[in-house]
């Protein structure tokens, strides 16, 4: 089967979004059921694509895969006709500051007498004329229209088809080779003249065009500039393609570029993503060497933050919560891709490192060398550092190190914009601007340095959250732009006593509130909400959720395991969660009432238990038991608008537990889901000696 693939890069917009029309436009074409010999993971290839520009960048893309370029047409030629006529108006369309990109996936074969062509899904070697698209007018086409920067992506394959095939076929290298004399064209072959193009049935991909979409992720981004560059896209193609056709396939496939100099002004900037996108990310690419070297256990220490390297306070609970996704997402990833290989889990890799001396600064050095774990070697370890900067701008950088080699052997990373829900995890508390009555935040995107392409909805989020922390703390005034109050507030007593709670007054400083709180008492939070419409609450205390939910890794041992996919998982009592992942309580629309949460509740649906909020030494908290210990002596209330799913501790206090008690809970069974985040208070709670010190 041979295997083409054209593509001409350009950038686009999505005009359902965006009011301008972007100058990067995209045509994809994909032909996959053929009749003489079907082209495997043509259809995935194309809709892959499709969805990575669409995401990923500010791009105008247009897909057209055989099923539906045919829809409209009859007789022998109408796929040809079809397909022509598309493309036709796709290069008309484009203008002179375009960049553009077209994609074409499919068979290339030739005739008697040399000539070129993209065949059909009707092709056989008899209908030439009616079933096949020359590949010279194809190029006639792309040559003469308009655009500032065209590149073009060639692969043809037919490995993989157990059919004999009665014609010439047609490789990238002949392919491409007819469009070489096009100067203003960058053209890139997924493979030498005498090699094939490979499939690659793991990723359900073509070998070259994976590559090609994990190079419009971001990860061709080599400066990290959060642009995307010719000459990047070249480097990453080639430094890849070749280095897992050897791996995976034991083959050889080397792409090939023509007229690198014509992509000069080829400059694609990157949409600002969020921080769960980039952890997926970043354990795909970890994943994917793990499996590629075949490594048996990998361990994530916590990540350092800001350029020194340091555990600074301001990043909040961001580095362990961080690290603790990416140890999830690896798992899961390994448990799907059947990789052979373990992560180890937080606690015993940090009982590991603390047992010989080991501190961030020493990863790579000979204190690493040849590490084990319960008798096991550890041949990778990943180095993270977090470093905020600009708008909500956080980085996040890993390198795998061989213990064995003390070398790198590879490193991920990028760049993301944080939320709301992340920036309060730092403990800045706030109120959002989210009435009715403003107006609809507009939605030209601009690019941020290093952030990438940013809406005006997304920067007013992260400005007024970084604001807030100069602002006094909301509890000042509960009320909200929407119409609506949220207030919250502290009751206490003896740990033990039956009598009635007293409501404790808080200490206002500045963005921080405090309450004087000591050992031996116990406490309730009480909240209320008197919006419109029903909302939603999330309520952590040392940074566990006060909800039981389900987890999808849990510890088997040293090593953390992925939930099976077709399995609910166990609920576990004061879970570790970011807030944005946190189980949430509901009140109803309208409700006027006060609310409030006693303790950490096992809300199991089965025999839901509570254990009582009770202050001990922090040490003796629950955070610190399931070392966690960041957020000891933080109460964060965050409530949200619902919408539809479519859319060190010496000194220090924190939170135990009490006797479990059963509880009668009502179990929302409504279609919403947490939104926007409309309010949200953290309640720094300690000692009164501490609070003197603190506050002064």
């Amino acid at each position: 089967m041979t295997r083409l693939i054209l593509v001409l890069l350009l950038f686009c917009t999505t005009s359902v979004l965006f009011a301008s029309e972007s100058p990067f436009k995209a045509l994809l074409v994909s032909i996959e059921k053929y009749e003489i010999a079907p082209l495997d993971y043509a259809e995935n290839d194309i809709g892959r694509f499709a969805q990575i520009l669409m995401q990923r960048y500010d791009c105008q893309a247009q897909a057209c895969i055989d099923t539906n370029a045919t829809a409209q047409e009859t007789g022998d030629d109408a796929a040809k006709n079809s397909i022509m006529r598309k493309i036709e108006s796709w290069c008309q369309s484009l203008g002179a500051d375009d960049m553009a990109l077209l994609y074409i996936a499919g068979h290339g074969v030739k005739d008697e007498t040399g000539k070129l062509y993209l065949a059909m899904i009707n092709f056989d070697r008899k209908n030439f004329e009616v079933a096949a698209i020359p590949f010279e007018w194809i190029r006639d086409q792309f040559g003469k229209c308009a655009g500032q920067s065209k590149l073009l992506l060639v692969d043809t394959c037919f490995a993989g088809t157990s059919k004999s095939i009665d014609f010439d076929q047609a490789g990238s290298g002949d392919v491409s080779s007819s469009f070489a004399d096009l100067k203003e064209v960058v053209t890139i072959a997924s493979s030498r003249a005498n090699e094939m193009s490979w499939l690659w049935g793991e990723a359900k991909h073509s070998l070259f065009t994976y590559w090609l979409i994990e190079a419009f992720k971001g990860h061709a981004d080599l400066d990290g500039d959060r642009m995307v560059t010719c000459h990047e896209l070249v480097r990453y193609l080639q430094d890849n393609v070749s280095w897992v056709a050897k791996a995976a396939l034991d083959k050889d496939q080397n792409p090939v570029v023509l007229n690198e100099s014509a992509g000069a002004n080829f400059r694609l900037p990157l949409r600002a993503i969020a921080l769960s996108r980039l952890i997926d990310d970043v354990a795909e690419q970890i994943d994917l060497q793990m499996r590629m070297e075949k490594y048996t256990r990998i361990g994530i220490p916590e990540f350092t933050t800001g350029q020194d390297r340091t555990f600074d306070s301001r990043y909040g609970a961001l580095p362990r919560s961080i690290a603790d996704s990416l140890r999830s997402s690896l798992a899961t990833k390994a448990r799907k891709n059947r990789s052979g290989y373990t992560v180890l889990s937080d606690n015993s890799l940090r009982e590991a490192l603390q047992s010989k001396g080991i501190t961030p600064n020493d990863l790579g050095t000979d204190k690493t060398k040849e590490m084990k774990i319960g008798g096991a070697d550890i041949p990778i370890l990943v180095d993270g550092q977090l470093v905020m900067f600009g708008t909500g701008g956080l980085s996040l950088r890993t390198h795998l190190l061989d213990t064995k080699g003390k070398s790198e052997v590879g490193q991920a990373g990028g760049t993301a914009l944080l939320n709301a829900n992340e920036l309060a995890m730092s403990g800045i508390s706030a109120k959002f601007n989210t009435g009715s009555s403003a107006p609809p935040p507009s939605q030209t995107l601009r690019q941020e340095p290093g952030i990438g392409l940013v809406s005006s909805s997304q920067l007013s989020e992260v400005q007024q959250m970084q604001n807030a922390a100069t602002l006094p703390h909301p509890l000042q005034n509960t009320a909200t732009s929407s119409g609506g109050t949220f207030d919250v507030w502290i009751e206490t007593r003896r740990v033990g006593s039956s009598g009635a709670y007293t409501k404790r007054p808080f200490t206002l400083h500045g963005n921080d509130c405090y309450l004087p709180i000591a050992k031996g008492e116990e406490y309730r939070i009480g909240f209320k909400a008197t919006d419109s419409e029903e909302v939603f609450v999330r309520i952590l205390v040392d940074g566990l959720n006060t909800l039981s939910q389900r987890q999808m890794a849990v510890s088997k041992g040293v090593t953390i395991e992925a939930v099976p996919p077709d399995s609910e998982g166990e609920y576990v009592l004061a879970p570790r969660v970011p807030l944005a992942e946190a189980r949430a309580w509901v009140i109803a629309k309208g409700s006027k009432q006060s609310y409030v949460v006693e303790g950490f509740i096992d809300a199991n649906g089965k025999s839901d238990t509570m254990r009582r909020f009770q202050i001990v030494d922090a040490d003796e908290s629950v955070a610190a038991r399931k070392n966690y210990t960041e957020q000891i002596g933080l109460i964060t209330v965050a409530f949200y608008k619902a919408v539809s799913p479519s859319q060190t501790t010496r000194g220090r206090v924190g939170t135990g537990m009490g006797s479990a008690e059963r509880v009668n809970l009502e179990y929302y069974k409504g279609d919403n889901v947490p939104g926007e985040m409309i309010a949200v208070y953290n309640i720094r709670y300690m000692t009164p000696e501490m609070l003197k010190q603190t506050v002064k």
